[in-house]
């Protein structure tokens, strides 16, 4: 990443890219009103190539422009060269903690393996000394795949009150994580190698009709065809199959992982 190296002294990195492009039926007031963190945390955003720290408030300003774009690790370089303005993910923000003296990045539902395709997610986590918070990689993902690629690359893998990850909005078969967090600080958590701390939605929350998941799959992939963003649109098409479930779902997950994230320090 090129640019002047800045430390950022919050406690935990958000991930913007959700908030900005995948809950497309709340509002701004909804969002702010469910809101619950303020100066111990910084979302991150593009804005005409400047990483940008700044709280809700401040970020809901920017969202629904359409001139932001989503912003990975793989074009972060690119579009801070070119004054680019658009929201982060996980990947992005991992780069950007890696720069900034931060060692927590939050996040809701996680990129993963889907296909071929091999998200950022994976790739950075695995390369930085960082801690992700998430609540399970994405429904769409080949979830046994994701959690074999990162222990591979020797990420930790541990859940918040379980040792298994069985999905994120859905119930989805379950597979073995490495261990069960207990209370560990940060400093301990990344002291061999980068750390994934799960920490899933209540099954009692979760959808169980399988339709629902395969049609918003199938919309993604169509969008994918034509050369749109996945993961956007699957998030579109769950909130209206869901009446906009998904999407609080979605949002409270990201605020219980920020809840999770600052219980680290």
């Amino acid at each position: 990443m090129q640019g002047k190296k800045v430390r950022h002294t919050r406690k935990a990195l958000i991930e913007t890219a959700l908030l900005g492009h995948g809950l497309p039926s709340l509002t701004n007031d909804y969002i702010l009103r469910e809101w619950r963190h303020s100066t111990s945390i910084a979302l991150v955003w593009l804005e005409n190539g400047r990483i940008t720290f700044g709280n809700i408030k401040e970020f809901l300003q920017l969202r629904g422009n359409p001139d932001m774009e989503r912003i990975d690790a793989s074009n972060l370089s690119v579009a801070i060269r070119e004054r680019v303005s658009g929201y982060m993910t996980a990947a992005a923000v991992m780069r950007v903690a890696a720069q900034t003296g931060n060692f927590i990045v939050v996040t809701a539902g996680m990129g993963g393996i889907r296909g071929k395709i091999l998200s950022n997610d994976l790739v950075t986590l695995s390369q930085m000394p960082i801690v992700l918070v998430a609540s399970s990689p994405k429904d769409t993902l080949d979830l046994p795949a994701t959690l074999g690629y990162l222990r591979g690359q020797g990420v930790c893998l541990i859940g918040n009150g379980t040792d298994q990850c069985n999905g994120f909005l859905f119930i989805k078969e379950s597979f073995p994580l490495d261990g069960v967090y207990c209370g560990q600080k940060v400093e301990e958590l990344i002291k061999n190698g980068p750390c994934l701390i799960l920490n899933p939605l209540p099954l009692c929350l979760r959808f169980t009709d399988g339709t629902i998941l395969a049609n918003a799959t199938a919309q993604g992939e169509a969008a994918a065809r034509q050369m749109r963003q996945f993961h956007p649109a699957v998030n579109a098409a769950l909130d209206r199959l869901t009446g906009g479930k998904a999407s609080i779902l979605q949002l409270r997950s990201l605020m219980d992982n920020i809840d999770l994230a600052l219980s680290l320090h």
